[in-house]
């Protein structure tokens, strides 16, 4: 197969270059001659920029996958800040993730003081755990235990504990971090192992993959469609390795617009989206 291109190419090349050979000549003939050097020269920027066409022809473009995301992709889930907030920021994460506790560390206070503090942008968690990080689910599910028993206030509170403590996530921390909290630890323990959330951490990892995300963390960021900011966001597309890292995604009912956003990005990333958004 490759020789066949190979040999389709060469031929493709030949012709072009016959068919500039032709035209120079065309186009020389009226005009006063020229010496062998200049024409030459000429032939061989005109062959340098149908290569360079072909090239940029032949390259490959990012795959575009899920741009539409369901109307109610924040689900129930924990959510801190305003829920009337203009921007809506939706994180799928794994507590056992290193990638998310940096964002954890290094990004979340600063978009919580600006943002989430100040009414302008709700946070929305929901659990991504990946299956090679052990410990990811049942940290998940100790998590919506926690929120069982004080809401989402308490849900964020052990979430905090989580990322601060991603070295042990091991069943005997999970169990103490829910003292430091003073949960109820028969309730909490029985929780654990009832697999009553189970069905909660699929549905929030399934929401995910459909809206285009493989792995942690991954952001979907949404506000009120606004036609006026469309080609701004759009602006913001980033693509790596074949794979759009930054995406423009709207809600199934077009009603909303905003960015898919994979991976640990810094806060300016996420400052700039946020702010074409308000």
């Amino acid at each position: 197969m490759g020789d066949k291109n190979q040999k389709i190419t060469s031929f493709t090349l030949a012709l072009a270059l016959l068919a500039l050979t032709i035209a120079l000549f065309s186009l020389l003939g009226g005009q006063n001659k020229v010496d062998d050097t200049t024409f030459n020269g000429r032939v061989e920027k005109g062959i340098e920029a149908f290569i360079q066409k072909q090239q940029e022809a032949a390259a490959p473009q990012a795959k575009r996958v899920a741009e539409a995301v369901k109307n109610t992709i924040e689900d129930d889930d924990a959510m801190e800040g305003d829920k009337n907030a203009p921007v809506t920021l939706i994180e799928f994460s794994d507590y056992e993730c290193p990638f998310c506790g940096r964002f954890f560390s290094e990004t979340l206070p600063q978009i919580t003081k600006k943002y989430i503090d100040s009414g302008k942008v709700k946070m929305v968690y929901r659990d991504f755990p990946l299956g090679f990080h052990a410990n990811a689910r049942p940290a998940a599910i100790a998590s919506n235990c926690a929120r069982e028993q004080g809401g989402d206030k308490t849900y964020f509170l052990y979430h905090n504990l989580l990322y601060g403590n991603q070295q042990d996530l091991s069943e005997e921390a999970l169990q103490k971090y829910a003292a430091d909290l003073n949960l109820d630890a028969n309730k909490f323990a029985s929780c654990l192992t009832s697999g009553k959330f189970d069905a909660e951490i699929d549905a929030d990892s399934a929401d995910g993959q459909a809206s285009g995300i493989s792995g942690t963390p991954a952001f979907l960021m949404l506000v009120k469609k606004d036609e006026s900011k469309v080609d701004s966001l759009k602006a913001m597309e980033l693509s790596q390795n074949g794979e759009y890292i930054i995406q423009y995604i709207e809600t199934e009912d077009g009603k909303r617009m905003g960015l898919r956003i994979s991976g640990a990005h810094p806060y300016s990333t996420f400052e700039k989206a946020i702010e074409i958004g308000l």
